[in-house]
């Protein structure tokens, strides 16, 4: 990865997010056209997360293999140049360095190398939002993941297993498990889980064909439940949609294999990270105009799903073509709903975000965000947007002509409705 660093400077940056149980660095090369070392405002973080399973190893080269090809094919293919304009892609290859190391070559079905340095499973480490008696020790690396996710608000995710050839979406676990008792433990974004995962094995020959699951797709309960996975914590605690990736029916090829599993994963990487463009995404400023950071966002109907802002008070929300309410609240204060529509979205478009800023306090406001990268130029779409003021204790209100149908009826609303007919997509 340092090689890479020094052949594209300015676009690739090499950190750690820490040191293994044996000492070992969980390396992380970050890609993207400018500033590959720091945030940049509304541009969304991306990641690929790889041998989290010791034993399990194409997708560690896979990642490897992807950093080149995003960083030698800026400004030669267009769809590479248009992610790495738009985003910035973080790519781990290994979680599980310690694993690795004691893994095995040629084993495909082995577990030698699966767990870490103490003898866990990482993949059964991170807290259960089912099971809140799954309380394993926290291991280093599930620690180190866990404050990474913090610290850096990534909008989408996908980590890379091998032994079986599916996109596996959330839920993993249910209430009440046996942990045998396999069934579909759908999320309240299931189908948009189902698209992401569709995106992935659509350019996935293999995968798309396999003879095990339809299309190349499962819900990770409905294969088996697990507790403590990493994709179900990403989602509910982390504010990012994760996929959890099975690249490979062996687990530990022969180098020489890598190339056709390359081959066969290359392009639904790529298309599989334009998802992160999609949806909604903008800043939440006080009347004031100052960012609000800590703000909760949700979608009406799916509260149990909350993600908050950052220091700058950017969200972004990953939702599929059609209406949508957003629900904004900021410490005790009422909460802010935005009403709006998305419109449909290309495979590979990266200005599909629907950007809005949001203003809390006073009269409720939407206004029409300016931000776009220096590279891209600006594209409008009329989009109708509509805003419900905060909540109040009182009568109901229903202001006309305003989509609060898809409320609560116990909900009191007040506030006058400002509705903005032009946003900027980027």
């Amino acid at each position: 990865m340092d090689d890479l660093r020094r052949l594209h400077p300015g676009k690739a940056f090499v950190y750690s997010v820490g040191d293994s149980v044996k000492g070992t660095p969980l390396w992380v090369i970050a890609v993207a056209a400018r500033k590959p070392e720091s945030h940049v405002t509304l541009r969304p973080e991306l990641k690929f997360v790889g041998n989290m399973h010791g034993n399990e190893v194409v997708g560690r080269e896979l990642i490897i293999r992807f950093a080149r090809h995003l960083l030698d094919n800026y400004g030669v293919l267009e769809n590479v140049t248009k992610l790495v304009n738009h985003s910035r892609i973080h790519l781990m290859p290994t979680m599980n360095p310690d694993g690795f190391d004691a893994a095995i070559m040629g084993e495909c079905t082995g577990v030698t190398g699966r767990a870490n340095a103490k003898d866990m499973d990482l993949n059964r480490n991170f807290p259960d939002a089912f099971d809140s008696s799954h309380s394993p020790q926290r291991q280093k690396e599930t620690q180190l993941v866990m404050d990474w996710a913090m610290t850096t608000q990534f909008v989408l995710s996908a980590n890379m297993h091998g032994g079986a050839l599916v996109a596996n979406y959330p839920f993993d676990n249910y209430a009440n498990s046996d942990g045998y008792t396999a069934r579909y433990s759908i999320s309240p974004d299931d189908a948009l889980f189902r698209k992401m995962a569709y995106t992935y094995s659509k350019y996935n020959l293999p995968m798309k064909k396999s003879a095990e699951f339809e299309s190349g797709v499962t819900n990770g309960a409905q294969w088996y439940p697990l507790p403590g996975g990493m994709q179900d914590w990403m989602y509910l605690k982390g504010g990012c949609m994760e996929l959890t990736l099975e690249v490979s029916d062996c687990k530990y090829p022969l180098y020489e294999q890598i190339d056709g599993f390359w081959n066969d994963n290359r392009d639904s990487m790529l298309s599989f990270l334009y998802k992160g463009f999609i949806g909604v995404k903008g800043i939440v400023k006080d009347a004031n105009n100052n960012p609000l950071s800590d703000v909760r966002v949700s979608v009406v109907g799916r509260g149990e799903v909350v993600s908050r802002t950052t220091p700058s008070g950017e969200f972004w929300r990953l939702l599929l073509p059609g209406r949508h309410s957003l629900k904004f609240k900021s410490g005790n204060s009422g909460a802010t709903f935005v009403n709006l529509t998305l419109p449909e979205f290309e495979d590979f478009d990266p200005n599909a975000a629907v950007i809005i800023d949001v203003v809390l306090g006073g009269d409720a406001a939407v206004t029409v965000s300016e931000t776009t990268p220096a590279t891209e130029s600006v594209t409008e779409k009329i989009t109708p947007v509509s805003v419900v003021g905060t909540e109040e204790v009182g009568t109901i209100t229903m202001p006309e002509n305003s989509a609060v149908e898809v409320f609560p009826r116990k909900q009191y609303l007040s506030g006058m409705i400002v509705i903005i007919f032009l946003i900027i997509r980027i």
